[in-house]
């Protein structure tokens, strides 16, 4: 006979009201919660174990991570929280690169944008202000998606920005070259449908477009959500790595994605072992 009270409570969810609501439940009622890591991101950005503090054991008995570096910056989270272990990745990453994408006439670039602008002056998010986040966007659609010989696909990330149109996405839509993917899948169930991948940001969607194999372009913004330093040579070695702050960023921008994608594809796969690594 199965009881009908569980033995614990298993989530990803990360430091919500409602997360901590719950915790503090289940906690009167003597049943554990276990969260389990939702993406790479604490581990590889400068900006989370300093500035964020919202790690997965935080209003959790137990959190299940990746790797040990990640259950090492939770056991050492200053806010305390639950225990932490190293399990390994889930096996849904290692699938995404047999996901392959199909050889096409014209190669086809998605920009998974990382950007959560949500219209508000005020709000402060990843390390700069919502209209400079907007501003941006914007300079990057207008010097460099639509400027280059790619076919284009900018997929927003899946959440609320404004409740009006979006000044960014209409931009995007004007481009002939540019199509803005208006649906809210998140990017590891349609990674097939691209050939390389452009983003910025050590967050949770670095990891999704390193295990799908595709060759990848990340910008490295140092003032928002950047990669730690120690990592920044091996990512360069193991990735196309662009400086955010350089002056001349767009036009080394386009000037790569203007070769070849046969070039830029076998530079990729020569960069393997690193990757790896």
């Amino acid at each position: 006979v199965v009881s009908s009270r569980p033995k614990a409570l298993l989530s990803n969810m990360i430091l919500s009201p409602e997360a901590v609501a719950l915790h503090g439940l289940l906690r009167k009622r003597g049943i554990p919660l276990v969260n389990f890591q939702h993406g790479v991101t604490p581990e590889i950005s400068e900006a989370n174990p300093h500035k964020a503090l919202i790690f997965e054991n935080m209003a959790a008995d137990l959190a299940i991570t990746f790797n040990e570096a990640f259950a090492e910056l939770c056991r050492g989270n200053s806010y305390g929280g639950g225990k932490a272990v190293a399990a390994g990745l889930p096996g849904e990453y290692r699938r995404l690169s047999r996901r392959s994408a199909k050889r096409r006439a014209r190669p086809t670039l998605w920009y998974v944008s990382t950007a959560l602008y949500q219209g508000n002056e005020g709000r402060v998010h990843r390390g700069i202000a919502d209209p400079d986040i907007v501003a941006r966007e914007l300079a990057l659609v207008e010097e460099v998606l639509a400027k280059i010989p790619q076919h284009v696909v900018m997929k927003p990330y899946p959440a609320i920005r404004y409740l009006d149109s979006d000044p960014i996405l209409d931009r995007a839509r004007q481009a002939p070259n540019i199509k803005v993917y208006e649906d809210r899948l998140d990017f590891r169930y349609v990674a097939a449908r691209a050939d390389i991948l452009l983003t910025s940001g050590a967050t949770s969607t670095l990891s999704w477009c390193l295990a799908s194999d595709l060759p990848t372009v990340f910008i490295n913004r140092p003032d928002s959500m950047p990669l730690r330093p120690d990592l920044e040579s091996a990512v360069g070695d193991a990735i196309f790595l662009f400086d955010g702050s350089a002056p001349d960023l767009h036009a080394r921008l386009r000037l790569f994605f203007s070769r070849p994608f046969d070039e830029i594809r076998a530079e990729w796969q020569a960069r393997a072992s690193a990757r790896h690594a």
